[in-house]
């Protein structure tokens, strides 16, 4: 009765800054959003709006941002945002991955930092040997993996798959049905506090 769309969060354009220097649990909000609402942008100087968003790219280079006054946005912005069309006819995997095109990160010491980073996967590879895999890294790195998600080209499945994952939960696969890329490329997009990118990396390409 009920799927999830899209993480959206808002964020103040005047405290935004402070907040996010100042508290690990609002980086982690901002790091898996899908979707970012600057607020009170009629309040905030122009500068303070500029150097938030600077703030925001470094550490969700992926997710979309939309600058909000006196509570005003379209609804285009932040409803069926997700990996569906609303009217349930097709997928769009490419949208909703939102693969940053390079690592993300926002060092505030070196026990709190939040970094993103997209692996590509080897070709070809089959969901029966990836399963196990991803359940594993699941295993030996949720406690800092705040975000997995992936669109896979598997040779054992009659369309791609999209996949994903918070903390130790991988999530079933949904059939992307009718949808395929000119280049089928399978890749995962990684979010996460202290996470191994060369350990994990190697997990994801060993095939």
């Amino acid at each position: 009765m009920f799927r999830l769309d899209a993480f959206v969060v808002t964020i103040d354009c005047e405290l935004g800054l402070h907040q996010l220097e100042k508290h690990i649990e609002a980086r982690k909000q901002a790091a898996v959003a899908d979707v970012l609402m600057l607020t009170k942008t009629d309040l905030a100087t122009p500068k303070q709006v500029t150097n938030l968003k600077e703030k925001l790219i470094t550490i969700n280079a992926s997710a979309t941002q939309h600058k909000i006054s006196h509570g005003k946005i379209d609804p285009d912005f932040i409803i069926d945002v997700g990996l569906f069309d609303p009217s349930g006819k097709h997928a769009e995997p490419q949208r909703w991955l939102r693969a940053p095109l390079k690592p993300t990160s926002m060092l505030k010491n070196q026990h709190d930092e939040i970094t993103s980073f997209t692996i590509t996967l080897p070709s070809p590879i089959n969901w029966r040997d990836l399963k196990p895999v991803i359940l594993k890294l699941c295993q030996k790195h949720g406690e800092g993996l705040l975000r997995l998600k992936g669109i896979i080209h598997a040779e054992d499945q009659p369309a791609p798959l999209a996949i994903h994952a918070v903390h130790f939960t991988p999530y079933p696969p949904t059939l992307l049905t009718g949808w395929d890329e000119d280049e089928p490329i399978s890749r995962v997009v990684l979010i996460g506090k202290d996470l191994d990118e060369a350990a994990i990396r190697k997990m994801l390409t060993q095939f």
